[in-house]
Parts: C-alpha cells; structure tokens; sequence
C-alpha cells in the first residue's frame, strides 16, 4: 500500500502528503488551509501563528508600499501575501480567523497599495532592476484582484498595458478569475508621473517619466539608501 503520510517529528504524523517551510508571506497559511480537512485541530495551530507572523512580513511594505529587494522578489511574495488575503474571504478561513485579524489586514494601506510601487518601478522598456531583479517586466496578475478590491482601475490598465506590450499571456487563477475589462482597459490620466518611494529606510527609490502612456516616453529611475537587504 502507499502511504501518503508525512512524518514531521518521530511522535507526530500528519495525514497529508506535504510540508511547509518557513516562509511565512510564501507557505504558511496556505499550508494551514491544505490541513484543515485532515489535521483541524492542528490547522488551527498553524493558522493562528500565520496570521501572527504573516503580519511581522507586512512591515516589509512600511512605510509607503515600497520592497527593499526590488520587483522580482516583490512580485513573487506579493503573490504569495494576496493569495494569503483572498483566501481569508473563503468559508474555511472564516472558521479559524478572527474577524479582527482578517480586518487589520484589510485596513492595512501599505500592503494594499503597494501594486503603485509596482508600477511606478516598470517604463515602457521594463522594470527598473534594482536590488535582486531581473530584467524585463514582474508580471503582477494579483493586481487585478486588488484593484478590484481597493476600486483603484489603473494598476490594471497599466498591467494590462505591459503585459500586451511584452506579448505575455494570463497564467494564474488570479488573472483568470478577477481580470475585469472595465479596469483593464480604464485610466483616468490624474496618476503622477513621478514618485519617490523610501523602502523602510533600507533602499528609497524615485522614477520620472514623460507619459504613462506612450511606448516611446522617456523613463529614468534611481536607487539610494542601504543595499544590505536580503537575496542580494
């Protein structure tokens, strides 16, 4: 027979074919949701320190919703935090969350604006790479969802705009399932053309750009403060 048990300790055995490691804006409440069925009592354990640590990685945004390692790494926690936070709204959550945690989170402006970080480091050739990026574009499908949620339509459009620009396709349940044309392909013209963010003081970045929406505008963007983040 094939047993799909995972052994975590010499005394303790989980009934579900997987662990999670310790990163907690990438594994932890999602693996949390994963053993509700199974282990609950355990799930409940593992769900209350995710919202408690999950928080301690939200500060990572502070003070303006800016990321110290830059878009690559940006993108790939922030996929990970939304996923975190759309599935605080399902029916298995709602069993072993607070009501008041769910809601600092909600409330949160750093972690919910922080899609404006995103683009204001992309112009019309790709993103600016500082840190540990890479070059070319972060493709951010999650902003769909919290420009949904936040009624903040240009993140989409200028979403929408890049990914067309560099001819990428929908790859993620996020796009799929909250990708709205009425957003996507909506801008006000009022979003600055420059910005000047500060990294919780461990890199303040700035872009200028002659127009969000010409393929040929002008683009510049520089980096100060400490380079002593992680992944670097």
């Amino acid at each position: 027979d094939v047993s799909l048990k995972t052994r975590l300790t010499n005394k303790i055995t989980l009934n579900v074919p997987g662990l999670s490691a310790a990163m907690d804006t990438v594994t932890e409440g999602a693996m949390a949701i994963a053993m509700a069925d199974e282990e609950p009592q355990l799930a409940q354990k593992l769900m209350d320190g995710a919202v408690k640590s999950v928080k301690q990685a939200v500060l990572a945004y502070s003070p303006d919703g800016a990321f110290a390692e830059g878009t690559s790494y940006w993108n790939y926690a922030n996929t990970h935090m939304y996923d975190f936070l759309i599935e605080m709204q399902g029916a298995v959550v709602d069993t072993y969350v607070l009501p008041e945690d769910i809601q600092w989170y909600y409330e949160n402006d750093q972690l919910l604006n922080t899609p404006k970080y995103w683009a204001y480091m992309h112009g019309p050739a790709g993103n600016f790479d500082y840190g540990d990026s890479s070059p070319g574009f972060s493709k951010a499908e999650q902003i769909f969802w919290i420009s949904q949620m936040r009624n903040q339509p240009f993140y989409s459009w200028y979403l929408m705009r890049t990914m067309q620009r560099n001819k990428a396709d929908f790859t993620t349940e996020q796009a799929i399932f909250y990708f709205d044309p009425g957003f996507a392909y909506y801008n006000d013209g009022t979003m600055p053309l420059d910005k000047t963010f500060n990294a919780s003081d461990l890199a303040q970045v700035a872009s200028m750009r002659s127009s969000w929406t010409a393929n040929d505008a002008l683009y510049a963007a520089m980096q100060g403060g400490d380079n002593k983040t992680g992944h670097m």
